[in-house]
């Protein structure tokens, strides 16, 4: 066999705080931006500017086009474009113009394509907004939209470069990304730019040409003039300032969902021609997710009255606000009848039940008997009078885990190995619920609903990732609900824990046995024997001697790293099984134990060393990644050389 030798590469990720400018507020960064960009402010240089655009995902054609500008004036120019969507030629000559179209329709991702390069920054529409800074360079905000008692709030960012140009902006009236900036005259302006069309593409725009124009009075003759104020252009309007056409427009109709929430506010992007059609649908954004393709459908019977402008009608972005009405059903129910009530509600239930460990319980004593899935046994105590006094042990396989809170603290212990076993950790993790933490929010509309059966009874399942052909989660995260609201198991990739054999203690209602299922296979199951009233406990056994506590207060009290990169403490070498050359870099994603949950191979040497590499890789086990004093999920990438 082949020497092999393998090493880590950890993924840094840094940490953004949020911190405001020293100076400039966010109008003044915009104009300072604009300033530096923007070609045809009064009194730039003249210019000749051409720009050729193609879709970069699929090389979609519909999206190729060329834009052409030749620039004396804000009053003395001409532009062409050509495009299989439009094709335009427009001209103006003081108080003369004359614009020649293919179609009565522009397409927003040309307009944007058109504007952005040579006048990239919206500072009147955007100036005024009320934003966060962070320390990248980015401001941040929130556009609210309402029907009726309903309210939705849209994001918005914009980001700038260490000189003041922007990065990109993402905004109710503009998205679009800038890079390759290069120097003309005093200005640095972006040599390519990439805008979204409504359709799953990238169009990217690359300045092809950008010159001092010549001086030529033939570019801006005017065959016939056409009235500027007839032109084809956007204007961004409130969705109040529309008129619709009543006789036109059913009412929406929503189909039943099976995950909350039942009602809400969607609105969404639209972009309408001169005579009020809806001609191209952008971003939605809703309460519920699941109600996008029933929004979409709605809005494109939607038919406004034209929006004038100086007396003639123009094309308008804007965003369509509905509110949605539904019902929710559980998927699979097929008549039967179930409780239907939100996640949030079901959780705070199932606690209120069955978590011996909720707020206002009562003490308690625990010893359970542990029987691993390979044969080895243990046992498993705990001792728990408050949520900040507690103390646990775990031990299987001759191996014990201790972990106590006291004096504001957390603490922890290994006894008997190098690091905690996964069987352990796992099993502790369980006994907690396998909850989601509490420092992320819970957004309804991501846990779908179903009917099922577990053990022979009828549960109700909420959960939010994939499912095999049999409906059984395989990634994310799933709970299951009978009907009294007990929960009767968990599911977070890749551990199902399940609880069995429900008796009655202290108000509560205590499953006796809990078995732990990981990536399929038995690891661990508990039996418990006792569970009773505490005896008197000394504080001092909440005190771990000779264990550095934990942080578990706020952030921002602690005084430590702001971060701790995760490092490997156990390694393990793959085989090489045929003796052939490569490297496979392996991502791995640690818990907040740093055990490995999964892998994903980043580079390939072929599939025999690949699965070699990612069976050692599962067998790793790393120190957790540590922000501000407090172990949280982390990633690290594994080379390895064969």
């Amino acid at each position: 066999m082949k020497p092999l030798f393998c090493f880590l590469t950890l993924l840094m990720r840094s940490v953004s705080l949020n911190t405001s400018p020293d100076s400039d507020d966010f109008g003044e960064l915009l104009r300072k931006a604009a300033l530096k960009s923007s070609l045809t402010a009064p009194g730039s240089r003249t210019f000749h500017l051409k720009l050729e655009a193609a879709e970069t995902r699929q090389n979609d054609p519909q999206y190729k086009a060329e834009i052409e500008v030749w620039w004396a004036a804000p009053d003395k120019w001409r532009r062409e474009v050509r495009s299989p969507a439009f094709s335009q030629t427009a001209v103006q000559d003081g108080q003369h113009y004359y614009e020649s179209n293919s179609s009565d329709y522009l397409p927003w991702w040309l307009h944007e394509l058109i504007q952005e390069s040579v006048d990239p920054i919206p500072v009147a529409e955007l100036k005024d907004e009320d934003v966060e800074f962070s320390g990248r360079g980015c401001a941040k905000w929130e556009t609210e939209y309402s029907k009726e008692n309903d309210k939705i709030e849209v994001h918005n960012s914009a980001c700038f470069n260490a000189d003041g140009t922007a990065k990109n902006l993402f905004t109710r009236t503009v998205s679009v990304e800038f890079s390759d900036y290069q120097s003309f005259g005093d200005k640095r302006i972006a040599r390519s730019l990439t805008v979204w069309p409504g359709s799953p593409a990238d169009v990217k725009g690359v300045v092809t040409r950008l010159e001092k124009l010549e001086h030529n009075d033939s570019l801006f003759g005017i065959p016939s003039d056409t009235d500027i104020n007839s032109r084809l252009r956007f204007l961004s309007v409130p969705e109040s300032a529309l008129e619709a056409d009543t006789l036109s427009t059913p009412p929406p109709s929503w189909p039943a969902v099976h995950n909350f929430p039942a009602t809400g506010a969607i609105t969404a992007n639209v972009k309408l021609d001169r005579s009020g059609n809806v001609r191209e649908i952008g971003t939605i954004v809703s309460r519920n997710f699941v109600l996008t393709d029933a929004a979409r459908a709605h809005v494109k019977t939607l038919k406004f009255k034209p929006y004038l402008r100086d007396g003639s009608p123009v094309q308008v972005n804007t965003n369509i606000t509905l509110r949605f009405e539904t019902k929710v059903e559980l998927l699979g129910a097929n008549g039967k009848s179930y409780v239907v009530e939100p996640f949030l509600k079901r959780l705070s239930k199932a606690q209120e039940l069955s978590d011996l460990r909720a707020e206002g319980s009562m003490p308690f004593h625990l010893h359970a008997n542990l029987q691993a899935g390979e044969g080895a046994t243990g046992t498993y105590e705990e001792t728990w009078l408050l949520a900040n006094k507690w103390w646990r042990q775990a031990e299987l396989a001759g191996v014990k885990v201790v972990e106590s809170r006291g004096d504001g603290k957390f603490y922890r212990r290994v006894i008997g190995a190098d690091f905690s076993p996964r069987q352990i950790d796992s099993f502790l993790d369980g006994m907690d619920g396998f909850l989601p933490g509490k420092e992320y929010a819970i957004y309804e509309a991501d846990w779908g609903q179903s009917a099922v059966q577990m053990d022979g009874v009828d549960m109700a399942r909420v959960a939010r990732g994939k499912a095999d052909s049999n409906n059984q989660p395989i990634s994310g995260s799933a709970y299951w609900f009978d009907s009294g609201g007990l929960l009767r198991a968990a599911y977070v990739e890749p551990r199902t824990i399940t609880y069995r054999n429900f008796v009655a203690w202290n108000g509560k209602q205590i499953p006796r046995q809990l078995e732990l299922v990981e990536s399929g296979t038995r690891s661990v199951v508990a039996s418990i024997d006792q569970i009773e009233s505490p005896a008197e406990v000394a504080d001092p056994k909440f005190v771990l001697e000779g264990v550095k506590p934990e942080n578990i207060g706020d952030a921002g009290d602690y005084e430590g790293p702001a971060r701790v990169p995760p490092q490997p403490i156990y390694r393990v070498k793959p085989e090489n099984p045929t003796a052939e050359h490569g490297t496979v870099l392996v991502n791995v994603q640690l818990d907040t134990h740093g055990h490995v949950l999964s892998t994903f191979v980043r580079q390939s040497a072929g599939q025999a060393l690949d699965d070699e590499a990612v069976r050692a890789a599962m067998r790793w086990e790393f120190t957790p990644l540590i922000i501000k004093g407090k172990r949280v999920h982390g990633t690290a990438t594994l080379r390895f050389d064969f």
